[in-house]
């Protein structure tokens, strides 16, 4: 049985094989047919594991390097381990105090005062949340007690309201370095919980109250995210 599902399989490889010659036999003379069978040839192979491969993203150095040339003013790098995604992102907008952080993807990081109040582009984004509460405490960098408020869409567009009651605590001083920036901060933890739905943040926040680093809960789909400025 196994020698005959191993056969079945090559024998389909070889199928995929003949069809995407087929297709680059006919191209002709049209330089439209030509380029769109070709592409289509293209991606009949890699659906098998054959033909030329995507190029590789690029590293996170080069995504900064790159960043630094081509921007000016504050960048910031995001890492999603849920998605396996690190890009450098830049500010584009600013309205009443909230500011859009983009990255070249057109992936949306709202942010207030560098607490994380909506997504957008990742999928079950996080429409909106009230963060002032939390969000005094952390740059303050005094332990306290808050209340957020999260907003979310289900699959079919109903709301879905998320109220978490959080207790933000410093943990005590620490250096952070990355890229060209460079800050002495007090981290601080945000533990939250209401329902179903529990989550720890972490900030480093500097003696003027910026955060410039934190490990922040966007929600179920994209988990935890890290965001750390890449120069003062």
């Amino acid at each position: 049985m196994k020698d005959g599902r191993a056969m079945i399989t090559k024998y389909g490889v070889w199928v995929v094989v003949a069809a995407a010659g087929l297709m680059l036999a006919s191209c002709g003379n049209s330089p439209t047919r030509t380029d769109a069978n070709k592409k289509l040839a293209v991606g009949v192979l890699q659906s098998v594991g054959l033909g030329p491969k995507a190029p590789p993203a690029p590293s996170e150095a080069q995504q900064i390097a790159g960043a630094m040339v081509e921007k000016t003013g504050d960048l910031r790098m995001v890492r999603i381990p849920q998605r396996d995604v690190a890009a450098a992102i830049y500010p584009v907008q600013r309205n009443q105090g909230v500011r859009l952080w983009a990255s070249a993807d057109q992936r949306g990081f709202y942010f207030r005062d560098g607490m994380l109040v909506a997504t957008r582009g990742l999928g079950g984004d996080l429409m909106q949340a009230e963060v002032r509460q939390s969000l005094a405490h952390v740059t303050s960098r005094r332990s306290g007690r808050a209340l957020r408020v999260h907003r979310y869409l289900t699959g079919d567009n109903q709301p879905d309201l998320r109220r978490v009651n959080c207790r933000i605590t410093p943990m005590g001083q620490e250096a952070v370095r990355y890229a060209a920036m460079s800050a002495q901060t007090v981290k601080m933890r945000e533990t939250c919980e209401g329902g179903e739905t529990r989550f720890e943040n972490v900030y480093w926040v500097s003696a003027s109250g910026k955060i410039v680093r934190s490990v922040q809960w966007q929600g179920d789909m994209g988990g935890m995210i890290e965001f750390i400025d890449i120069r003062n």
